[in-house]
């Protein structure tokens, strides 16, 4: 996710985004890499392309999910 995180940093600070990342307890992701990836990847970029100009992104890894907002 970090990796994920660092690739988009350029296209967060063309929007001015900041980004919240927090991993709460000890989360474990269970998943075929290579699809989370793709997930993941999506899941960010559609929240910057999406996102107003001096917008927030927030990432939380709970126990048992992953929110993106």
């Amino acid at each position: 996710m970090k990796e994920i995180i660092e690739e988009l940093k350029n296209d967060m600070a063309q929007k001015n985004i900041s980004l919240d990342f927090k991993i709460l307890k000890s989360s474990i992701i269970k998943a075929n890499k290579q699809y989370f990836y793709i997930v993941f990847s999506n899941l960010l970029r559609n929240a910057i392309k999406y996102n107003n100009i001096n917008g927030k992104i927030e990432i939380i890894l709970d126990k048992n999910s992953l929110k993106v907002s």
